[in-house]
């Protein structure tokens, strides 16, 4: 489901699939608004809340984000192909590239004690 999402910052590939509330914006509202990239029949599910200013955030082919993630950033982050995102809180602050590599798979481990 694509509703009201803005495609001068938003840009999807071939028959990419977004869930129920999935929220891009920025970070702090005088900030620049981030872009956001994702590659051909990738799978953001509901829930999914996006905040990335003055960066891209870009995802390869086929990548998936569980539902209920949350990515934050101020800098450019890349995904590679044919990733997967847990139900995570993956904030990628003060890192001038975060890569994650073709048929990557990655967790947040849980920080609760």
């Amino acid at each position: 489901m694509i509703n009201n999402i803005d495609d001068k910052f938003v840009h999807l590939g071939k028959d990419v699939f977004i869930g129920n509330n999935v929220v891009f914006d920025k970070i702090q509202k005088e900030h620049e608004q981030g872009i956001f990239k994702f590659g051909d029949y990738c799978s953001i599910h509901d829930d999914c809340r996006f905040f990335v200013s003055n960066a891209e955030f870009n995802v390869g082919d086929y990548g998936t984000i569980h539902n209920n993630t949350f990515l934050t950033g101020y800098k450019t982050c890349h995904i590679g192909h044919n990733s997967l995102l847990l139900q995570a809180i993956y904030s990628y602050l003060g890192l001038s590239v975060v890569s994650l590599q073709d048929s990557s798979y990655y967790k947040v481990p849980n920080l609760e004690h």
